[in-house]
């Protein structure tokens, strides 16, 4: 209940990236959920698919 009040009911990033890693299978879908989160600070994420042209760097 503290850290929900201290971030604001804001999710750490750890936790976003764990659950896109098991339970999500794909690049887009992965990526897609990571671009909707809302995290505690500012961030780059740079994720990466396994085909060609599959990139991305989501900046918060």
């Amino acid at each position: 209940m503290l850290m929900e009040l201290y971030t604001h009911f804001r999710r750490p990033i750890t936790f976003a990236i764990r659950k896109a890693l098991e339970q999500i299978n794909t690049f887009e879908a992965a990526k897609d959920v990571l671009m909707q989160e809302h995290f505690v600070a500012p961030s780059y994420l740079i994720i990466a698919g396994i085909k060609r042209r599959q990139a991305c760097v989501i900046t918060r």
